[in-house]
């Protein structure tokens, strides 16, 4: 049993030096649990979390995008939003960003961008995350 959880430490551990290979240094969850943010704390990684069901009250977006802000305003802080899949949120949720940080004030733009980086359209799920100039 000790070999087990050894070996799943040591797979953590190459998971976390990749992670910091690439530069990121701040993990905002949108999982459900926060099991894994005490672990990314303990080795030096910022941590924001916000347990993301499957309707987001537009209340809520600002709580996320506001945690987004939070993160990004110290200029070398690379964060990685983690969620178990691409779902139709996550995409919505960054599009949404970019409108409320105010990077830009097209939300076609915004929503024409993520199309472009995920290769296919948003779903009208995605877009009614995106808010209106």
């Amino acid at each position: 049993m000790a070999e087990v959880l050894l070996l799943v430490k040591l797979e953590e551990k190459k998971k976390y030096s990749g992670l910091k290979g690439q530069g990121i240094n701040a993990i905002f969850s949108l999982l459900d649990s926060d099991f894994n943010l005490k672990n990314y704390q303990e080795v030096g990684f910022r941590t924001y979390h916000y347990p993301l069901n499957d309707d987001i009250p537009k209340e809520s977006l600002n709580v996320i995008f506001d945690a987004i802000k939070e993160a990004l305003a110290d200029k070398d802080r690379k964060l990685l939003i983690h969620r178990e899949l691409l779902d139709e949120q996550v995409p919505g949720i960054l599009a949404g960003y970019l409108i409320y940080s105010k990077l830009l004030d097209d939300p076609i733009l915004a929503r024409t961008i993520l199309e472009k980086i995920l290769e296919k359209p948003l779903s009208p799920k995605a877009i009614a995350l995106i808010p209106t100039v």
